[in-house]
């Protein structure tokens, strides 16, 4: 495994992580992208390293490795929650990058902001080890998310005001107007 942009120590954290006997019977080879992980770190900067990682990989002939990113508090996943905007960005990137190129199939792994880092690596270890399939996952309160699409309700309708002393044009529905 090699972690890019790891100004927190997420490597080695990882390494002690990993070292538990949970984790021992499990391997995972690619890239974790971890710049996000950095407090305060400015969007640019974590789009940069991750462009320049992307680059790097596509001048590469062949399959690419595996890739994972890692934000802190990226999406909303409950009521209430708030997504960091530095952070969403990355998410974005990484959403993209298979349209951009079908070789890339990376893992967005977002880690709960409110729980400290070092809790939160044990929910990154399991992510990279367990089943493939999931390419969106958030952790909030020790709990697993991923990504669905759910029904959403209409809204309710309610009856236009037509006044007579108005005008109104009305477009499409027939081809014109």
């Amino acid at each position: 495994m090699l972690v890019v942009g790891d100004r927190v120590g997420l490597a080695r954290r990882l390494g002690r992580a990993t070292a538990l006997p949970a984790f021992r019977e499990g391997t995972w080879e690619g890239i974790v992208h971890a710049a996000a992980l950095e407090p305060g770190i400015a969007a640019r900067e974590v789009l940069g390293s991750a462009l320049a990682l992307v680059q790097a990989l596509q001048a590469r002939q062949g399959p690419l490795p595996r890739l994972a990113f890692v934000t802190r508090g990226a999406v909303a996943v409950r009521a209430g929650d708030a997504p960091d905007p530095d952070q969403a960005c990355l998410r974005g990137f990484v959403r993209s990058l298979p349209l951009e190129d079908p070789r890339f199939a990376p893992v967005a792994v977002d880690l709960d902001p409110e729980r400290p880092l070092e809790e939160g690596l044990a929910d990154l270890v399991a992510e990279l080890l367990g089943p493939r399939g999931e390419d969106q996952v958030a952790f909030r309160g020790g709990a697993r998310f991923v990504a669905r699409w759910a029904p959403l309700a209409p809204p309710e309708a309610h009856p236009l005001p037509v006044r007579p002393d108005r005008t109104y044009v009305v477009v499409g529905g027939t081809g014109g107007l």
